[in-house]
């Protein structure tokens, strides 16, 4: 396929996820429009770096190391930005929810921060991976944003904590998810301070929240579509 060809929605306006349902804020929340974005299991140090920040920075900004809480020097596996990732490492990606197999890969079998919808995550535009390698390999300069992946959109640098609602699990979904794990999570979070809910969105059980403050915990519940 033509380069020309695979770039023919690049002149499209970008719309964030917000102008897409045409919902106010009040209403996003009201019906969890909610967005999301996981972290691997198997990636712990990448999600104790998050809560250390307290924000979610997009690859080119992630160090590749950093000095835990407890004085160790932790290392980070940092994705590469050609084939690899769509944000080319200056976009933080986030998923809307769909009941589908990409949700469940990259947010419900992982750790996820549950995002307002109000924020200013850009809808990408879906190319095949085929194209979006093609794309990459020919160094064609692009306006918009694009990705091989459904329902994904991208947000500009960083999500601050002032935008994470909830810090969420399903243990449904993988049978890693042990006592263990959880115990980790809450770890890291008193560590660190964090007062937002930890929780598990299978059962709603709310696993941890600093202030144990039963009306944000419902608040939440209420939310949550998963």
């Amino acid at each position: 396929m033509q380069i020309s060809d695979i770039l023919k929605h690049d002149n499209e306006p970008l719309i964030t996820y917000m102008e897409e349902t045409r919902l106010s804020e009040e209403q996003m929340m009201k019906y969890g429009y909610l967005l999301y974005h996981g972290i691997r299991f198997d990636d712990i140090n990448r999600f104790e770096s998050i809560l250390q920040t307290r924000k979610i920075l997009c690859g080119s900004k992630v160090k590749d190391s950093f000095i835990s809480y407890d004085g160790t020097i932790k290392e980070l596996h940092l994705s590469s930005y050609d084939y690899e990732n769509c944000n080319r490492g200056k976009y933080v990606s986030v998923a809307s929810f769909e009941d589908d197999l990409e949700f469940y890969h990259f947010i419900r079998r992982n750790i996820f921060f549950a995002i307002k919808g109000s924020i200013k995550a850009y809808k990408t535009t879906y190319m095949p991976y085929e194209d979006f390698v093609e794309l990459c390999k020919s160094k064609v300069e692009y306006k918009n944003l694009y990705s091989y992946a459904y329902n994904e959109y991208m947000v500009k640098d960083e999500i601050s904590f002032d935008d994470i609602l909830y810090i969420g699990i399903d243990p449904s979904c993988y049978a890693r998810i042990t006592d263990e794990t959880i115990s980790k999570v809450i770890e890291l979070m008193k560590a660190y301070d964090i007062d937002i809910p930890f929780i598990n969105v299978h059962t709603n059980e709310v696993l941890y929240c600093k202030n144990n403050n039963e009306e944000i915990s419902n608040t939440l519940k209420r939310i949550m579509v998963l």
